[in-house]
């Protein structure tokens, strides 16, 4: 993936650490900025392999595929975390894989897949978003936005 950038944009990319210098020119080349370095580990992650010797999956295509599944399945955090916790147990070397969800969602994040939920009218009358957003009750029916006792 590395290669296709570099021939692409027809520069070469250096994998050394940003805090380690040589005395090379290039050293003194300004530091790559937040957007450049999120998207150079993306790349990173899209190339490493999910553990040694693994051809169908990299790091970053099997973390994916887990994500889409839990949407698709409706599984909490804690149910994703714990499915990481046992491929982490049944995989040979599994040191790519993330520990949690919360890891596993920001090796993700900077691919754009968010979700944001909105809240229903009990009745379907309304989604609270946009000017309903804040609103405590459907304004057609009015039924509260809440379960009684419970607000989120």
């Amino acid at each position: 993936m590395v290669g296709m950038l570099e021939e692409a944009m027809g520069m070469h990319i250096d994998r050394v650490d940003e805090n380690q210098t040589s005395g090379h020119p290039r050293d003194q080349l300004p530091k790559p900025n937040e957007e450049t370095i999120r998207f150079l580990k993306l790349l990173e992650n899209a190339e490493k392999q999910l553990y040694p010797g693994c051809e169908e999956f990299t790091k970053l295509s099997f973390i994916t595929h887990l994500m889409q599944l839990r949407v698709e399945s409706n599984w909490t955090n804690k149910s994703f975390t714990s499915l990481l916790q046992l491929f982490k147990r049944a995989l040979p070397n599994p040191s790519n894989l993330p520990e949690s969800y919360d890891e596993a969602n920001k090796i993700t994040e900077d691919l754009g897949f968010t979700c944001k939920t909105y809240d229903a009218c009990p009745n379907n009358c309304i989604f609270f978003m946009g000017e309903d957003e804040e609103k405590d009750k459907c304004e057609l029916c009015e039924t509260s936005r809440y379960k009684e006792g419970v607000r989120r």
